[in-house]
């Protein structure tokens, strides 16, 4: 009995730290949330997709954290449009 109850701690304990850290990782504030006081500064008059480019645009003017989340996003789309790309074809 003493073990099954020791397995069943460690399972729960085990899935526990599971859903701590998946709701760590989903809980990343948002490029909107990081850059608020840039855009109002810099990227006002923008709106969707525009406030993205707006803020790569002016990037030398951004918080360090704001310029950290565009760069991040920047790679972020580049690894998915590499990762995306078709194989070329075998001749």
């Amino acid at each position: 009995m003493k073990i099954s109850s020791i397995a069943t701690t460690a399972i729960f304990a085990l899935a526990l730290v599971t859903a701590v850290s998946v709701d760590a990782k989903s809980k990343a504030p948002s490029m909107s949330q990081v850059c608020a006081a840039d855009i109002q500064a810099n990227c006002a008059d923008k709106k969707g997709k525009a406030v993205k480019s707006c803020l790569k645009a002016v990037k030398d003017k951004l918080s360090p954290e704001c310029a950290a989340k565009v760069t991040k996003a920047k790679k972020a789309k580049a690894k998915h449009h590499k990762s995306a790309a078709p194989a070329a074809p075998v001749q």
